[in-house]
């Protein structure tokens, strides 16, 4: 019984230790790696972004008013339609930064 009990206390101990050890990914982390894999949008690809959104996103439906949607909801939506739309990286965050710059 007593080595059970000794067995138990060193796989918590051994557990504690090198969960404590391992490297922590945060929000902060995550976003970074994201954003070294994409293009940053800038106040130039702000008109490329709306001729991209009226050419490709009105051709297959109503083009909502940029304005009407957050921009924490325009985060979901472009990953979305951006696969739909087969809008590659640079369309997609021109395309974002122009939603972005007219929303709520």
């Amino acid at each position: 019984m007593k080595t059970a009990i000794k067995l138990s206390a060193i796989i918590v101990i051994a557990g504690v230790t090198f969960s404590a050890c391992a490297p922590k990914i945060t929000a902060e982390k995550s976003t970074r790696a994201t954003e070294k894999n994409s293009v940053a949008p800038s106040i130039a690809s702000i008109p490329e972004g709306e001729k991209t959104y009226k050419l490709s996103c009105g051709r297959c439906h109503k083009l909502e008013d940029p304005a009407e949607f957050t921009k924490k909801e325009w985060g979901p939506i472009m990953r979305s339609m951006a696969k739909k739309a087969n809008l590659n990286e640079v369309e997609k965050q021109n395309v974002l930064a122009y939603v972005l710059s007219h929303s709520k």
